[in-house]
């Protein structure tokens, strides 16, 4: 999960794509994610939960990322599926979760946006 994030983070699409199951890939390939991804940028991720099946074959990860944009600020609540193929973990499906309050960081809570100030003095609204 983490180096997928930094995949994402430094636009590394051939990454994310060859730890993407080629079943569940999205159509476009590297073009279609670098053009989904112009307008924002990832900047933090929390993994919240993880486990494998008993099978040692298939797994998840509930995290929380954050990404800036437009539009500000945003939390990404997500729980991804993961399975092995040849060995080695690749994403399946993820189900977008509601992002709850505990989630949020409190206004005198360091910026999630990573530039070491206090929410309240930076981002303020988170979207």
């Amino acid at each position: 999960m983490r180096s997928r994030f930094s995949a994402f983070v430094t636009a590394n699409w051939s990454y994310v794509l060859a730890t993407w199951h080629p079943e569940h890939r999205p159509d476009g390939g590297e073009a279609t994610l670098a053009s989904d991804s112009q307008h924002g940028r990832w900047l933090s991720l929390q993994v919240l939960e993880s486990g494998v099946a008993s099978d040692d074959q298939s797994g998840w990860v509930r995290f929380c990322a954050w990404y800036q944009d437009r539009d500000g600020l945003h939390g990404h609540h997500e729980m991804s599926q993961f399975v092995r193929l040849d060995g080695c973990w690749v994403y399946t499906l993820g189900q977008f979760l509601a992002l709850p309050k505990s989630l949020l960081p409190g206004p005198n809570a360091p910026c999630p946006c990573g530039s070491g100030k206090k929410l309240k003095k930076c981002c303020r609204h988170i979207g």
